[in-house]
């Protein structure tokens, strides 16, 4: 079943266009398991389903007012489900070489570890884009991460503060992205979301 699954996918990347932001394993927008400094656009929405090693995410964000999103995250694991609130607020666009700045809080209840962090993002030019931040909680210090777009998706690599993991996104239709990577550099998961 894995292998069919991971042959699908690479076959659906081969035949699809570029990307944008997406909801991450976590919740936010973001690439795999980090933050970046995105936002979902006032009235906007997403839902994600990422799956990894008996782990399952279902998450809802909804950008309220320009450059703020909130959203909950479901999550389903061998030992218990439980949900967590998430929230972002982009306080300084990217302009002029500066890169766009963001604060955020994953887990706002504690129900795990209330995670705040602060986290850039910037446009490095070829399609590239870096994001880096500093985090407590689950993140406990600094995490970044590069992602590079090519014709079919986007390559994605990030240290989450504990972990170097590496993915790819792409469409499938408008507005549906498909995540697949490795967690850990083991672990696989895979994700689909719809951003509106």
């Amino acid at each position: 079943m894995r292998k069919t699954l991971i042959g699908a996918v690479l076959l659906t990347v081969a035949m699809t266009g570029t990307t944008a932001a997406a909801p991450n394993f976590i919740g936010p927008t973001g690439l795999i398991a980090t933050p970046t400094a995105e936002t979902l656009n006032q009235g906007g929405y997403s839902i994600g389903l990422h799956t990894a090693d008996n782990v399952n995410s279902l998450s809802l964000n909804l950008g309220l007012v320009k450059d703020v999103e909130i959203g909950l995250t479901r999550f389903d694991n061998d030992f218990e489900d439980f949900n967590i609130l998430n929230a972002k607020w982009k306080f300084l666009p990217e302009a002029d070489g500066r890169p766009a700045l963001a604060f955020g809080i994953q887990d706002a209840g504690n129900k795990i570890d209330n995670t705040p962090y602060l986290v850039a993002s910037q446009n490095i030019g070829g399609g590239s884009r870096v994001h880096y931040g500093i985090g407590g909680g689950t993140i406990d210090g600094v995490f970044g991460g590069f992602e590079k777009d090519f014709n079919k998706g986007t390559l994605m690599a990030e240290y989450d503060g504990d972990n170097l993991n590496l993915g790819v996104r792409f469409d499938i239709a408008s507005g549906v992205k498909v995540n697949v990577g490795l967690l850990d550099m083991d672990d696989f998961f895979v994700g689909i979301s719809l951003t509106k």
